[in-house]
């Protein structure tokens, strides 16, 4: 039998579970269902999404972190019927997500180009925020998948950092689930995230917003951040940054090659840049800072990227 794609990723999983109960993958009967608390329908459906989240749970939920497996499961769903399955399916999946990117990033009431940079159409700043803090349901859950090999390249990779060696403070702007806060701690450093949806019970995150940083001047050794392509005002992030940082502090910014090397925004980038040396250029200018060091960090999880590290004059 051969699935068509459909838009209705609803439509999806009922095929699905429809298919699965047929083959006898799954079989369960109503009675049965009703001891869980549930019909046979929803329980398939439960089924179906706790495998494919890899994140099984004895019963149905109608919690929020249920919402956000089913939402991903839908989308997974989706992407099958619509894909397939393997590395070509996977290939075709990405030829498709790029094609779209460009054509949003060439629409012009999406994206005002302004000399060496792009920055992405907004209302109000009330609007960038709303649309900043509604990134995590999304990705929620990719991030906890990836949670513990973005942990250990992030230790490895700072372990060895010398420019960081010498402090005891790091701040973490934009740090989501706190990911990198938690590696930071297990290298000994006193870290803290900062972002503007940390989520629900986050210990490592506090909620805030990079461009009005609420620690007094000079109160960290070292600032990191890995979502300058999320900022709405560089130079008031930039200003900010300079402010919190002590004395020949050092500021850590990893960031993507620029848009005429390759690399081209989503869905939540809020600006972008010709090229990497033209944001290097104006970080340094806008801060005043020395460059100490700029390193390739080869492809990445999101594409090619650099590390380079800036010094708060003493």
């Amino acid at each position: 039998m051969r699935i068509t794609y459909s838009q209705d990723a609803e439509i999806a999983i009922a095929v699905v579970s429809y298919l699965a109960r047929k083959s006898g993958t799954i079989y369960i009967t109503d009675a049965v269902a009703r001891k869980r608390g549930c019909t046979a329908t929803a329980w398939v459906e439960h089924c179906l999404v706790s495998a494919i989240c890899g994140n099984p749970q004895p019963t149905p939920s109608v919690s929020k972190q249920a919402g956000v497996h089913r939402a991903v499961a839908l989308k997974k769903l989706s992407n099958i019927v619509k894909y397939g399955l393997g590395e070509e399916a996977r290939g075709r999946k990405q030829a498709d997500k790029k094609k779209l990117r460009q054509s949003q990033f060439s629409d012009s009431e999406l994206w005002r180009r302004e000399d060496d940079f792009a920055r992405r159409t907004y209302a109000s700043y009330e609007d960038y925020l709303a649309h900043q803090a509604s990134k995590l349901d999304k990705v929620a859950e990719r991030l906890r998948q990836n949670e513990e090999d973005v942990f250990q390249e992030f230790k490895e990779r700072y372990d060895s950092c010398a420019e960081l060696s010498g402090a005891r403070t790091v701040l973490c702007l934009a740090a989501r689930l706190g990911t990198e806060v938690r590696a930071l701690h297990a290298l000994g450093y006193f870290a803290v995230g900062l972002d503007l949806n940390p989520g629900d019970d986050n210990p490592y995150v506090l909620k805030g917003d990079f461009h009005a940083i609420v620690f007094p001047p000079g109160s960290v050794d070292a600032i990191y951040c890995n979502s300058i392509d999320h900022v709405f005002d560089l130079a008031k992030m930039i200003t900010e940054t300079r402010r919190v940082l002590c004395p020949g502090g050092v500021f850590l910014a990893e960031f993507e090659i620029g848009f005429e090397e390759g690399y081209t925004p989503g869905n939540f980038e809020a600006m972008h840049w010709r090229s990497a040396d033209v944001l290097v250029q104006q970080i340094q200018e806008l801060g005043g800072f020395d460059v100490e060091s700029v390193r390739d960090l080869g492809m990445t999880r999101r594409g090619p990227r650099k590390l380079v590290v800036f010094r708060k004059p003493a």
